[in-house]
């Protein structure tokens, strides 16, 4: 069964932030280099071709976004204190993501109930 719109966006956000999370932990250990970013990036190529070419199930339909993301802050960081501070910004837009699509779906639910 093919999840639906809605749990595609909830999962790319829990994947958002857990690889924000693992950015975060590796902030201390590594330094945001251009090599660290291709790895990302090749990850996100990976998971993108696997979703077109049907090798991956469509619940990966999503997460490319994030390894991608997360290439183009690694990328596009100074230092670790500069990468730490843009992956909270990432967690940030993860969670307004998912809530983006939650409230209006929870204020059309709740307006369906109450016109019944």
């Amino acid at each position: 069964m093919e999840p639906s719109p809605r749990e595609q966006v909830f999962r790319a956000s829990a994947v958002m932030v857990g690889v924000a999370a693992a950015l975060f932990a590796l902030s201390y250990v590594l330094e945001p280099s251009t090599a660290f970013a291709a790895v990302l990036g090749v990850a996100a190529a990976g998971v993108f071709a696997g979703v077109v070419l049907d090798a991956l199930d469509d619940r990966f339909g999503l997460v490319w976004l994030s390894f991608g993301l997360a290439a183009a802050v690694v990328y596009l960081s100074a230092d670790a204190g500069a990468l730490r501070e843009s992956v909270l910004g990432l967690v940030g837009v993860a969670i307004a993501g998912a809530l983006l699509w939650f409230v209006p779906a929870k204020a059309t639910e709740l307006g369906e109930r109450l016109h019944d």
